[in-house]
């Protein structure tokens, strides 16, 4: 026989031997086991891929089966029964020729096929059952019992039953046999009260069970609003009612806390009673609402329980040439009484003004202002009542002096008898209308002109209310 010949027959008899042994465990189980559905032969079609189902019924749920396929040459495919997969794409190949798997199958059930291999490619899928007669293959223990799930959520939720958003709702199920299917965790981000969320296991027979949690999650702080005292206000009293507004829409406002002491929260207002001493202040407000949630606010004022007195008319060292005078001022605490050197005065909206007589020479105004708290405080101008007017004397030339010349010196003496005249801030002096040096008591104009014949030379001293006096001499100039 020619080499050529007993060659092809060599591999003639390898390719025999290979299906023989490969049909050895379906030879062997045909006599234990009964097909009782199918034989379906699933085709991978020209176009997209498709996933094929059918629907196997009629079978005693609980009980064991096998789900034999038969290779057509594909090459990837995917086989699920009730969603749990069976065969994935690793076990397809064209060497494989034949796969087994044992199932437990439920009341309906559904086989899902997706030939993924190239177009024609195929696959025969049938269910085997189990009479017990095969030593090697025992009858699989029948499933009777449900899976069971458990729902969890974190975070978990406060003593108040609330939580913050994201909240991840997980769910765990497990079988005594295998677990066919168990809803995915959820990531919950929306507020709301009262959120169910339920899940459901399902076993290879067909066993269902579920599971709910209810959750609570906000995630949005209260609103909060500081309306007493405004922002920057002086405040007159020690004891001060810090309020506003506050609300939260959905878990509800659990409090509110002034510099860390609680306030009192009436519908949708807070006040916090506080008390203060003098000086800058602040307080810092935080509203928390029972999921945990907190707004702050600050808010920063002044405090001033000690009225301040502000003495604007007459100004402190005026002078003045009448008496009695108006006294205006101001004071901080428009509640306050205010009296100025023991006569009250009329007070409105912090202002306030007085009739007050004076005495010749220097006077002090005082003013008292009295607060409701019971503080005081003052304030205080000195001011000079002056009606007399200055003393004026002509020293030179002498009244009924002559001469040729065409003009004179006149000088003098200047005092006022109140202050103490010393220079021209104090007194003014002209001589015939000419502006007089005024120094130390004393006054002086050169030259003053002088027409032929009898002469009046007048001179006028003013102090500086306006008080004068007048003295007139004659001078003769001989032509």
């Amino acid at each position: 026989m020619p080499a050529a010949i007993r060659s092809k027959c060599a591999v003639v008899r390898l390719l025999l031997l290979t299906l023989l042994t490969s049909a050895l465990p379906l030879l062997a189980q045909s006599s234990t086991y009964t097909q009782l559905w199918g034989p379906k032969t699933f085709t991978r079609v020209n176009g997209q891929q498709v996933a094929q189902t059918e629907t196997i019924t009629g079978l005693t749920p609980g009980s064991a089966y096998e789900l034999r396929i038969t290779n057509h040459t594909v090459s990837s495919a995917i086989v699920k029964l009730n969603g749990v997969e069976l065969f994935g794409t690793s076990a397809f190949n064209q060497q494989t020729h034949n796969l087994v798997k044992a199932i437990t199958l439920a009341a309906s059930n559904v086989l899902t096929v997706e030939v993924r291999g190239k177009p024609a490619e195929a696959m025969t899928v049938s269910v085997w059952g189990n009479n017990g007669g095969d030593p090697d293959h025992p009858p699989l223990p029948v499933d009777t019992v449900p899976p069971t799930i458990v729902v969890t959520a974190a975070p978990l939720a406060n003593a108040n039953g609330w939580r913050p958003a994201p909240v991840r709702v997980s769910f765990r199920c497990s079988d005594d046999q295998a677990v066919a299917a168990c809803t995915p965790d959820v990531i919950v981000t929306t507020d709301g009260a009262n959120q169910v969320f339920t899940g459901q296991a399902q076993d290879a027979a067909g066993h269902v069970a579920t599971a709910s949690i209810t959750i609570n999650i906000d995630s949005a702080p209260p609103t909060l609003a500081i309306t007493a005292p405004s922002a920057g206000a002086t405040v007159m009293t020690a004891g001060l009612g810090v309020s506003g507004s506050v609300s939260d829409a959905l878990s509800g406002l659990a409090g509110v806390t002034c510099n860390g002491a609680p306030g009192v929260v009436s519908g949708s207002t807070f006040n916090c009673a506080m008390s203060f001493e003098d000086g800058p202040r602040s307080v810092t407000v935080v509203a928390t609402d029972k999921a945990g949630n907190s707004t702050t606010r600050q808010i920063s004022f002044g405090v001033l329980t000690t009225p301040r007195v502000t003495l604007v008319e007459p100004v402190n060292l005026s002078f003045v040439n009448i008496s009695p005078i108006t006294v205006r001022g101001t004071v901080s605490d428009p509640t306050a009484t205010v009296k100025i050197n023991g006569i009250a005065a009329t007070q409105s909206g912090g202002s306030f003004s007085v009739t007050v007589p004076l005495v010749e020479g220097n006077n002090t105004l005082s003013a008292v202002a009295h607060a409701a708290s019971g503080k005081i405080g003052t304030g205080n101008v000195q001011v000079t009542l002056d009606t007399t007017p200055p003393r004026l004397a002509v020293t030179s030339p002498a009244n009924g002096f002559e001469t040729v010349e065409s003009t004179i010196a006149v000088a003098g003496t200047v005092n006022d008898i109140v202050v103490g005249t010393v220079n021209d801030q104090q007194a003014q002096v002209t001589v015939n209308g000419v502006n007089a040096t005024v120094s130390n008591r004393t006054f002086i104009v050169p030259a003053v002109a002088l027409a032929a014949g009898e002469n009046t030379i007048q001179v006028v001293a003013r102090d500086r209310v306006g008080n004068s006096f007048t003295s007139r001499i004659t001078v003769t100039r001989n032509t």
